[in-house]
């Protein structure tokens, strides 16, 4: 192996079944899907996944519209009633 592959990503791509490109729409398409869930999530006063999706937004998208929203949403559901 190169001197640059570390252990660990090494076996991660052992480890890998397929590789499956997608485009900048499918996933920005998959972001709204996330989004929507976790806004039914919240309405219907789920917050545990609610957050679940809402974290995940925030920590994988953090520079967003979506993750400025799911900031804020998460502001809400976690405020003191």
């Amino acid at each position: 192996t190169p001197p640059f592959v570390g252990a660990i990503p090494l076996e991660v791509a052992r480890r890998l079944d397929a590789i499956v490109l997608v485009t900048e729409e499918e996933i920005k398409e998959a972001m709204r899907l996330l989004f929507t869930r976790a806004k039914l999530y919240v309405d219907n006063h789920v917050y545990e996944q609610a957050r679940e999706r809402l974290k995940w937004i925030t920590t994988q998208y953090p520079e967003t519209p979506a993750a400025a929203e799911a900031r804020k949403m998460l502001k809400e559901i976690e405020a003191p009633k």
